[in-house]
């Protein structure tokens, strides 16, 4: 196996997490070599390994020491020096480049893991909000991940802006559909005010737009929801076709996505056995929660909302005043 640890040999023999993925271990042949990369970033306390480039999706092993147990990130603010030797099995190795550590994370453009907050990143969409008592279920859930060892890995949404995102119109990549021959000088203003004007037939139905769903599945970042019926899933569809057919902008979310409730999102790859079993176990107390509690929720009343980042939003009519004021 391939491990992250603290001592040698680690303490109790355990190592802080490994991997077993294949191409993370030596090859069986002596004849064939493999390129590995070993990363160390003191700014957001990252230990990773993985292999050809150091990039998310080839990583292989990732812990996280920030808010960890014991003194794992003091341990490492200073290291300068590092030592490499082939352990049991005598190999020979190559030292191709050292460089500073790359970023990592999973939304480099969404959230700033140095700083642990999101970036600007603005768009619209028509989302149903919860009722209070669900509002109090996610946010047992967002606890249940809070509380477990795979925390510092997520970013967790504000309980204020849990939401169905089920239509989902603009973002910064999208704005040419809306003005093909100008987008780059658009204003979000401009952007808001243009959609919501296209829109606001649909939307003025609003108050008797009622669409009941039960709970169908869940993970680490999102709730899955299904419609309790064919006139209920019938419903969705024809609300959408409208929402379409008003504002001229396919939705950006799949019909699965448009049901899924995000609660929290993943920062950095969670990579490791012990970090996945960790995630077994959230995902099944989050299941069994839900399972338990969630029953029907009667989502009702869309509305635009304008978002200033990928969790956070306004509805459509403070924006408004915000800008009139500014």
């Amino acid at each position: 196996m391939t491990a992250v640890g603290f001592g040698n040999p680690y303490l109790k023999k355990e190592p802080v997490d490994f991997t077993k993925q294949p191409d993370a271990l030596l090859t069986t042949d002596e004849a064939k070599s493999r390129t590995y990369w070993f990363l160390y970033d003191r700014n957001v306390g990252v230990a990773a390994m993985g292999v050809q480039h150091p990039q998310t999706d080839l990583t292989r092993l990732l812990c996280r020491f920030r808010d960890s147990s014991g003194f794992r990130q003091e341990m490492c603010e200073s290291l300068r020096y590092i030592a490499v030797s082939s352990g049991k099995k005598p190999v020979s190795l190559s030292v191709k480049q050292v460089l500073l550590p790359p970023d990592i994370s999973i939304l480099p453009f969404k959230f700033d893991p140095a700083v642990w907050c999101p970036l600007s990143w603005y768009g619209n969409s028509c989302v149903f909000e919860l009722d209070e008592k669900h509002k109090q279920l996610v946010q047992k859930v967002q606890k249940i991940l809070m509380e477990s060892p795979i925390a510092p890995l997520y970013g967790f949404v504000e309980p204020h802006c849990l939401c169905l995102n089920a239509y989902r119109l603009l973002d910064p990549l999208r704005k040419g559909e809306l003005f093909p021959n100008n987008a780059d000088d658009a204003e979000w203003k401009d952007c808001h005010t243009t959609v919501y004007e296209r829109t606001k037939g649909v939307l003025a139905s609003a108050p008797w737009t009622y669409i009941p769903l039960s709970f169908e599945r869940a993970d680490c970042t999102t709730i899955s929801l299904a419609p309790t019926g064919q006139q209920c899933a019938k419903a969705i569809k024809s609300w959408a076709s409208a929402l379409q057919e008003s504002s001229g902008l396919r939705s950006s979310a799949t019909n699965r996505e448009m049901m899924q409730l995000t609660f929290a999102f993943e920062v950095f790859p969670l990579e490791g056995e012990t970090a996945s079993q960790a995630r077994r176990d959230v995902v099944k107390q989050i299941t069994d929660l839900l399972l338990a509690e969630w029953g029907t929720m009667e989502f009702a009343d869309p509305k635009l909302v304008c978002w200033r980042t990928h969790t956070e939003f306004v509805s459509y009519r403070d924006f408004m005043q915000e800008a009139g004021s500014a």
